[in-house]
């Protein structure tokens, strides 16, 4: 059952503006993610971090590995933080505040990497998202995201209980899973 204080997404954006701070092991999940999915760290060169909060990833993205990152976020609180972390730090970094799907519907733009952490239970549509994420991505780009296992109650629009539920609305290439968290990886269609 998801939160019933949140219908629809744009419901979500007091939630977050009122809870700007979040815990995000970035480097633990992305050494977990480089060993259990084929990411060529090396190959990489632009991300698109879709839910990007306060820019951990892509800043992070951009300091360890020289990848030009775009992040995407509809909380100006929180791509206001991001946006003040890169200051004049030189990392190409880029933090936009839009509505996530009109982004993926006018960026025209495609990317090696597209990260989805801790967004697509937040969202009404996830598949629909991945979709157009996969539309996006080079011809050896991939989309890697996560998804709480079974967490409803914590402004969450979707609950995904078991990894056949993962897997039959989201329709991953591939899926780990540590304690908490499925986390997934899509290719180009």
């Amino acid at each position: 059952m998801t939160d019933p204080k949140y219908p629809r997404e744009r419901d979500l954006i007091p939630h977050y503006e009122a809870h700007p701070q979040y815990y995000s092991p970035v480097p633990r999940v992305m050494s977990a993610l480089i060993q259990a999915f084929p990411l060529d760290m090396g190959a990489i060169r632009t991300v698109l971090d879709v839910g990007c909060g306060d820019g951990r990833l892509s800043l992070w993205l951009a300091q360890h590995y020289e990848i030009a990152a775009t992040g995407v976020d509809y909380s100006p609180t929180r791509v206001a933080k991001a946006t003040a972390t890169l200051g004049a730090s030189n990392l190409p970094c880029t933090f936009v505040c839009q509505d996530l799907h009109r982004y993926l519907e006018d960026c025209g733009a495609t990317y090696d990497l597209i990260a989805a952490f801790e967004v697509l239970e937040h969202l009404e549509t996830p598949s629909e998202v991945v979709r157009r994420c996969r539309d996006l991505l080079t011809d050896n780009g991939s989309v890697v995201g996560s998804v709480p296992k079974n967490m409803a109650y914590v402004a969450h629009l979707q609950v995904f209980k078991d990894v056949g539920e993962v897997r039959r609305r989201l329709s991953p290439n591939r899926i780990f899973k540590d304690e908490s968290h499925w986390y997934c990886q899509w290719f180009k269609p």
